[in-house]
């Protein structure tokens, strides 16, 4: 029996009270509990064949004398329990899908207006590359005027460098 044929039996039993009997997908002529089609010559159907719904028609699976009758009723509930499971679980899916897609949609409309709304930010200043401190001591040891605090002239970092540089040579 395929998925496609339980599935068919799934709605069936959900949405129609009373299924016939004939109407399900059998595999006749394989079984030895079906030995023949039942509209042909070798097995007659009664004209007032009774019509079952899936739940009574599983219950009667149930209770029947016959283990394989049993048996068939064990597997189609088992498989009807893991339709039902697996259908369940495929619509959550498909919800969770449309919600996060909302809610990612949502998520853009927020960033845009934020981006909106935010101040635009000036570039921060380059940090110097120097040490200021050493700098201005440096400054100060041989006769040239700075600030405690603020931008050191141009002039005196450049001698600062030079500096530096004849020291280490």
């Amino acid at each position: 029996m395929t998925i496609e044929a339980l599935r068919r039996i799934q709605e069936e039993a959900t949405t129609a009270p009373d299924i016939p009997h004939r109407a399900w997908p059998t595999s006749t002529g394989d079984h030895p509990a079906d030995p023949a089609p039942a509209d042909s010559p070798e097995r007659p159907v009664a004209a007032d064949a009774e019509q079952l719904p899936v739940g009574a028609l599983l219950a009667w699976a149930r209770e029947h004398d016959d283990k394989t009758v049993r048996a068939h009723g064990e597997r189609t509930t088992e498989s009807l329990a893991a339709l039902r499971a697996r259908h369940a679980a495929d619509r959550e899916l498909a919800a969770l899908t449309v919600e996060e897609a909302e809610l990612t949609r949502r998520l853009e409309q927020l960033v845009a207006r934020r981006a909106e709304l935010a101040p635009t930010r000036k570039p921060s200043a380059r940090r110097a590359d120097y040490d200021p401190r050493a700098v201005r001591a440096w400054a100060q040891e041989h006769g040239h005027e700075v600030a405690p605090r603020g931008l050191i002239a141009r002039d005196v970092v450049e001698a600062w460098r030079a500096a530096q540089q004849d020291a280490t040579a």
